[in-house]
């Protein structure tokens, strides 16, 4: 993030389906460790499914925090910690990558936050 690893994150990969392969496998996640590398993993084995996925990457915790009852009309939480990862890359993302066949360790996301 900003050139920096970013050692929080939390990254899922989430395949694509098409026309000819409307369910392409399940999805995989993991936790960026402080080098800002990742090893995707689904039901316990290592990588994801080849083809085309969607990205998304948020921080690993994002908890809310306040006194219950208290805060907006909503009823959430006054304080609330905010992600420093743009929308455009979790809940909004839009983001693809292609998995190769045999995987890749190459799998590399510039985030850019708004200062």
């Amino acid at each position: 993030m900003n050139g920096k690893p970013y050692g929080k994150a939390a990254v899922s990969f989430q395949p694509i389906g098409s026309a000819e392969n409307a369910y392409p496998g399940r999805g995989s996640s993991a936790y960026t460790d402080e080098n800002g590398r990742f090893v995707l993993i689904s039901d316990k084995h290592r990588g994801a499914v080849a083809g085309k996925h969607l990205v998304r990457i948020t921080t690993r915790s994002t908890a809310m925090t306040g006194e219950a009852g208290v805060g907006s009309p909503d009823n959430a939480p006054a304080n609330r910690s905010v992600d420093p990862i743009p929308l455009e890359w979790n809940w909004q993302s839009q983001k693809e990558f292609e998995v190769p066949p045999g995987g890749t360790d190459k799998a590399n996301f510039d985030i850019v936050t708004k200062k």
